[in-house]
């Protein structure tokens, strides 16, 4: 697939949909070397199409400048053909580029941009409407605005359970739980973390729900109820260990160094924090 012979639009339009295809079920780097390759055989619209393509695939892996460049030129050439969609879905791409590279204001400037296009009637999409609410929620909470994250959170709580969209609902929870501790609620928090991790666990995200016991974990820490917080964290390691999720280790550990700190524990505190420290630069040397 990655070497068809002929640059006729049928082939363009097959590898374009095969490389969606792959983004789509998280085979992020085979989605980027076929839109790569084939952004250099097409031309106009399939030309920028894939470009959009290859930073999607980018912004899902890394933080890239180069994302940003791409979905520039893509942006410029959607709004010379005057393809309306395509516009209001690469602001969005923008927009989620711009906070991968830690530039909050910019990263709400291109959603709200996004946004004011669906508002028009450019694209009718009520997942990309969730998924817009969902990031300005998580764009708000980085800047440090907890009012405007709760108001796009709770938006997009009611569109997602309108669609009933497990996945959507899945982040979505995740997301509330943060607000929610953010804003002083805990218990709020720990329920909306619970269901987090029951979706996630019905949609059979094992990562994410390792990381979710590890948040609730840390949100019992916080809560002083040491022993809901144990359990929790034995769940997260027990999920992760099952399912081979080493970088979640380390996080793990830090989390019960916390835990130990929190019982006065200092010298396994300190012992969890080193293991924890070593944990990750042996990660990252792999």
């Amino acid at each position: 697939l990655l070497s068809a012979p002929t640059t006729d639009r049928l082939d363009l339009e097959f590898m374009l949909l095969r490389a969606e295809q792959e983004l789509r079920v998280g085979q992020t780097k085979i989605a980027a070397e076929i839109a790569e390759k084939w952004t250099a055989k097409a031309s106009g619209i399939l030309r920028a199409r894939f470009q959009r393509l290859q930073a999607r695939a980018l912004i899902e892996t890394v933080r890239s400048p180069e994302a940003v460049k791409l979905l520039d030129e893509a942006l410029h050439a959607f709004r010379s053909m005057g393809a309306k969609e395509f516009v209001a879905r690469t602001l969005y791409d923008l927009g989620r580029a711009h906070l991968r590279l830690n530039a909050a204001g910019e990263a709400v400037r291109y959603a709200l941009e996004a946004e004011q296009a669906i508002g028009r009637g450019d694209v009718i999409d009520r997942t990309l409407e969730l998924e817009i609410h969902q990031f300005l929620a998580s764009a708000y909470h980085v800047l440090g605005d907890v009012a405007a994250a709760h108001i796009r959170a709770e938006r997009a709580r009611v569109i997602a359970e309108d669609a009933a969209d497990p996945a959507a609902l899945a982040k979505l929870y995740s997301s509330l739980a943060l607000t929610r501790y953010e804003e002083g609620d805990k218990e709020a928090a720990l329920v909306y973390a619970r269901k987090g991790i029951e979706a996630r666990d019905a949609l059979g995200q094992h990562e994410k729900v390792a990381e979710t016991w590890n948040t609730l974990g840390w949100l019992f820490i916080k809560r002083e109820q040491y022993g809901k917080a144990a359990e929790a964290l034995d769940k997260a390691e027990s999920v992760a260990r099952e399912h081979g999720i080493e970088r979640l280790g380390p996080w793990i550990t830090l989390n019960r160094g916390a835990l130990a700190l929190a019982r006065g524990q200092h010298r396994e505190a300190r012992e969890l924090a080193e293991a924890a420290a070593e944990a990750k630069g042996a990660i990252r040397q792999r």
